[in-house]
């Protein structure tokens, strides 16, 4: 930014000294303020891991292009714009692969449990084998009766079978 806004500054009385009329790169240190709170509350730990780094990198390159944007390298920008984007796809594309062979594919079950106690059981058999659910739901078959019929797409990790979960859950 310090070399952006060189039509801020300006001479006086025709002599060659130039003095400055307003510092731009007080736009620059208030946009990197920002942005650094902004990705910082991107990013979140959790216990698989931290997540939101992509987003708070893609918020510091989006700062990045717009400052070259605002100060007349549009080349730049689009350069940089098209340059993030492929980096961006290609992550994506890494990221999908690496899920998968850590993971495997994400399989749809629905399990019936005897009642609510028998639900801790089930999390709990997945979880000795690393498994990961989402999309979980719980709901009672018959009002007077206890059992529950669990919904759920489980992830096991590649060199676990879904069926030898399943046999697990039996018993």
């Amino acid at each position: 930014s310090a070399y952006g806004f060189t039509e801020w500054y300006g001479q006086i009385d025709g002599t060659h000294r130039s003095t400055l009329v307003s510092d731009p790169t007080r736009i620059a240190a208030q946009i990197v303020t920002g942005i650094g709170f902004l990705g910082a509350g991107a990013i979140f730990r959790s216990d698989d891991g931290v997540r939101g780094l992509t987003t708070a990198a893609s918020l510091w390159m989006m700062a990045a292009i717009g400052l070259a944007a605002g100060a007349g390298y549009y080349e730049l920008a689009v350069a940089s714009t098209v340059l993030m984007l492929l980096v961006l796809v290609a992550l994506r594309q890494v990221s999908g692969r690496i899920n998968a062979m850590n993971r495997g594919e994400q399989t749809p079950l629905e399990v019936i449990v005897s009642g609510p106690a028998s639900i801790g059981a089930v999390l709990d058999a997945i979880a000795s084998s690393e498994g990961h659910v989402s999309n979980f739901t719980a709901s009672v078959l018959r009002r007077d009766r206890p059992p529950r019929r669990l919904t759920f797409d489980l992830s096991l990790p590649a060199d676990e079978s879904v069926t030898s979960m399943l046999g697990r859950l039996a018993l």
